[in-house]
C-alpha cells in the first residue's frame, strides 16, 4: 500500500470518487454475475440472460447501468447484439473479487 502524505492527497481525493462510483455501479448481485460472465468473453443478451435466469428486462436494466457507466459496450451483428467489459481494469478488478470470493 502506498503512503498517503499531504502531497499526493487531491489526487487520492480524485480517484476515490472514481472507484467509488466504480463500486456503487457494482453493488448489485445480478450486475456482478453479468460483469464474471461478460469478463469470459463477448455474450449476447440471450446468453446473458440464459446464464442469469433473469427475464430481458431485468437483464436490459443492468446492461443499460453499466453501458451508461462506460463499463461495458454494445456492438450489433444482425439481429444480436454482443456485449463486452470496455475498461480493463473493471476486469482486473472482477478477476481480484473472484479469487477473493468465489473459490469454488
Amino acid at each position: 500500500m502506498k503512503k498517503v502524505s499531504p502531497s499526493n492527497l487531491p489526487r487520492l481525493i480524485e480517484s476515490s470518487l472514481e472507484v467509488s462510483a466504480l463500486l456503487k455501479s457494482l453493488a448489485h448481485q445480478d450486475r456482478l454475475l453479468l460483469l464474471c460472465f461478460i469478463g469470459e468473453g463477448e455474450k449476447t443478451v440471450n446468453e446473458i440472460e440464459e446464464f442469469l435466469g433473469a427475464s430481458q428486462s431485468s437483464v436490459s436494466q443492468n446492461l443499460t447501468r453499466l453501458r451508461d457507466k462506460g463499463l461495458l459496450s454494445a456492438r450489433r451483428e444482425g439481429k444480436f447484439v454482443f456485449y463486452r467489459i470496455l475498461n480493463p481494469q473493471v476486469t482486473e478488478l472482477i478477476q481480484a473479487l473472484e479469487s477473493i470470493f468465489c473459490k469454488i
